[in-house]
């Protein structure tokens, strides 16, 4: 049994930095996981509470707003627009659908950068996060459905390191570790996940779908990790209960 705390232990601190896991667009593999979770749940004897609260929305008077493009601001060393075809070819490369289809947007790869930056930067439906290769990964960029839905400004996200923003030792952390070997093996995780996000106001993001994968230059360099989610399938929750 203390060989089996002690690996447990190992096991969480060295994927604690994870901040962003889904299950895989499988059957199968969802109903594996879906047991799993609820034999962690019951190991952890906990319950999620949270009352969800759809309704809640923000206004550009809160001060959640992405800079703008002439601001010329870095991502990673990058501009906004170079980072997120980094992110679209890496994905699409990965699971056969890019940044454009699956955040709905009429753009492509010859569109203006003002049109991404409209459709991307400022989307205000689709949570579009990155993070990069640090030993403690900090997040480096986050559109403004991100800023709003995480309820932070843009210096505030941009300087978090991405183990934040989940919910420390519950059976997240847990599921997580299971998690962390899909992305290891297949390089993204695309499909249905129970968990939550921490918010800048201490309130809760449930996600309840979400794609990651992981992000490269067009020469192959690693440079960190993306997810994106929908916030019309992700409400705003006042407690976990975890």
């Amino acid at each position: 049994m203390r060989i089996i705390s002690v690996v447990y232990i190992f096991q969480l601190f060295h994927w604690e930095n994870a901040a962003f896991l889904v299950q895989p667009n499988s059957r199968s593999t969802n109903r594996f996981f879906e047991e799993k979770h609820k034999r962690i749940s019951r190991h952890f004897n906990t319950k999620v509470t949270g009352r969800e609260n759809k309704s809640i929305r923000f206004n550009a008077q809160e001060n959640f707003e992405i800079p703008r493009l002439e601001d010329s601001v870095q991502c990673g060393g990058r501009d906004f627009i170079k980072h997120i075809k980094f992110l679209h070819k890496s994905v699409l490369n990965l699971t056969g659908r890019g940044l454009y289809d699956r955040m709905k947007v009429n753009i492509h790869d010859e569109s203006s950068d003002n049109d991404i930056y409209k459709f991307i930067c400022r989307n205000e439906r689709y949570v579009l996060i990155s993070h990069g290769t640090q030993d403690d990964p900090v997040y480096n960029f986050g559109n403004l459905a991100c800023l709003q839905a995480f309820a932070r400004s843009w210096d505030n996200l941009t300087s978090m390191p991405s183990r934040l923003c989940v919910v420390s030792k519950s059976q997240d952390e847990a599921l997580r570790i299971e998690l962390m070997q899909n992305v290891t093996n297949f390089g993204f995780v695309d499909g249905e996940y129970r968990g939550y996000r921490v918010r800048g106001d201490g309130k809760f993001i449930k996600l309840t779908e979400c794609c990651v994968w992981n992000c490269y230059e067009d020469n192959g360099e690693y440079i960190g990790q993306a997810a994106l989610f929908d916030t019309e399938l992700s409400p705003i929750v006042n407690s976990t209960g975890i």
